[in-house]
């Protein structure tokens, strides 16, 4: 995509701040390895270990002992864009800790906390393609330290309720108009909560429903504007991002249809119109810092379906598998944004379960996400200019962990 010598970095700040993703926009479901392996589809309901803290801290009062899940998650997207008939490609690599500890009190009370990442992405594009005026190598990331408590009112109804301690983290590596580019970076913490109730209906099906709120930040620090020989143009230590990561909602079923096999499912609501709003304040260009701008756009809330199955192969070994969809953010579900390239998804996963011992157990997950061929038609927000293409991609995750019962 061609842009005229005359877009100033405003167009860095407005197009890098949503690039690609695991799930819609900057959205990360996935917070274990276990539930990478059936595609999230109990996430609400199943808790079968202490990552049902995060996910609905009223699981927590399944857990018979004192549990600690640890592992990673990486992230491994492929996209390709074929803007004014100039094809483009982009690759990022993103690793994603988590660690989930969950605790029984007594018969009604049950404690968590944990550490996840539930919005972040990672895009690269190489500073030669058509997409690089929009943006080159981009981070947002942020890291969620939760604290939950959860009570019995019943043998089978809890509820549980978390806060969180989030810390926001924005970054650019490079914006490449004509004749400058520019850098920024800014961090924040901030709070939300999230929370949930279950319902066990018999020993072998259970329903739960968990809420995550929005989250609010403002995000602070310092941005560069430089020329094309790496000389600063225009600099500042006053920085700052505003805007809104979205509520989501998600709906769980799970239920152990015979000893060897269990069927589960999800529904998930996420609420993208929350977002529409991003502000920037003393962003530089080549010849002035705008004290401050807002681009509006257009997303869409957006559902996600899943379905999975586990079948106990052995004693000791649990396979997993699950299938999903979800529907576009865009506020035209036809159109992709160069600097979002996901639009509407669905994705197949498989993983494994290992009792290595009484305590100790390993879990390992896979999902392929295919993202749907969608045209490119992006507006410019200076110059007005239109690039027309089509998009294409896929993202392969792949989950490790490590599940310790400390009885």
């Amino acid at each position: 995509m061609k842009i005229k010598a005359s877009a100033c970095i405003l167009a860095a700040g407005l197009f890098s701040s949503f690039p690609i993703n695991y799930a819609a926009m900057s959205q990360t479901l996935n917070q274990d390895a276990a539930g990478l392996g059936d595609a999230q589809a109990g996430s609400a309901a199943s808790a079968l270990d202490a990552s049902i803290e995060y996910y609905n801290p009223a699981g927590l009062l399944l857990m018979q002992e004192q549990e600690l899940v640890v592992g990673s998650l990486l992230a491994l997207p492929t996209y390709d864009i074929d803007a004014n008939h100039s094809p483009s490609s982009g690759a990022a690599f993103s690793q994603l800790p988590f660690l989930h500890y969950a605790a029984p009190i007594s018969p009604t009370w049950a404690f968590g906390v944990g550490v996840s990442s539930p919005f972040s992405m990672h895009s690269n594009w190489a500073s030669d393609s058509s997409a690089a005026h929009n943006s080159t190598d981009t981070d947002f990331s942020t890291y969620d330290v939760s604290v939950d408590l959860a009570y019995a009112f019943t043998q089978k109804f809890s509820i549980g309720f978390g806060i969180d301690f989030v810390r926001v983290i924005v970054s650019t590596g490079g914006f490449d108009a004509s004749n400058y580019s520019t850098t920024y970076d800014g961090t924040q913490w901030t709070q939300a909560w999230h929370g949930g109730v279950l319902y066990q209906f018999t020993p072998k099906l259970r329903a739960g429903l968990s809420y995550h709120s929005k989250i609010n930040y403002e995000a602070s620090g310092e941005a560069q504007s430089f020329d094309t020989n790496g000389a600063v143009l225009q600099s500042t230590n006053d920085f700052v991002m505003t805007s809104t990561l979205p509520a989501y909602t998600t709906a769980s079923l799970y239920y152990q249809w015979t000893p060897v096999w269990a069927i589960e499912g999800s529904v998930n609501y996420t609420q993208w119109s929350q977002a529409d709003d991003v502000t920037y304040q003393y962003l530089p260009t080549d010849t002035d810092i705008i004290s401050s701008t807002t681009q509006s756009y257009d997303f869409n809330n957006t559902w996600r379906t899943a379905l999975g199955l586990h079948y106990q192969m052995r004693q000791n070994v649990l396979l997993r598998f699950g299938v999903g969809y979800e529907t576009s953010p865009y506020g035209d579900a036809n159109t992709v944004y160069l600097a979002a390239p996901s639009g509407a998804s669905y994705d197949v996963s498989m993983g494994c379960h290992y009792q290595y011992s009484k305590t100790l157990a390993f879990d390992i997950g896979w999902t392929h996400l295919f993202y749907l061929t969608h045209d490119v038609n992006t507006d410019n927000p200076v110059t007005g200019e239109t690039s027309d293409g089509e998009f294409s991609g896929s993202n392969d995750l792949i989950g490790i962990g490590l599940r310790w019962e400390m009885l």
